[in-house]
């Protein structure tokens, strides 16, 4: 999905299956200058009913350490940290995060 104001494309997010119950979140992205002004909390929640309705019970995503203001945000909505898995096993600079649709 792509967040727009007015022409201009200013955040996007993206997602893929994981498992038959289970989504991954691929990529949230805002423009700087867009950011704190919710628009990545938008695009999550519309992501999580689409989620919804194609059957599976959660979403998961992966983010680095450095990225702490997407970390803090995804906490504030609900994600709880959990074991890296699958490509990010091995990599301790990921923070693996799921959450319970």
């Amino acid at each position: 999905m792509v967040a727009y104001d007015n022409d201009i494309p200013v955040g996007c997010v993206s997602l893929k299956k994981y498992d038959n119950k289970s989504a991954e979140v691929k990529r949230v992205f805002i423009k700087q200058e867009y950011r704190s002004k919710g628009i990545s909390r938008k695009l999550i929640g519309l992501l999580e009913n689409i989620v919804r309705e194609k059957g599976y019970n959660c979403l998961i995503l992966e983010s680095g350490a450095p990225l702490v203001a997407a970390t803090a945000l995804y906490g504030k909505i609900g994600y709880k940290v959990i074991p890296n898995y699958g490509q990010y096993k091995d990599m301790p600079e990921s923070i693996c995060m799921k959450k319970i649709l």
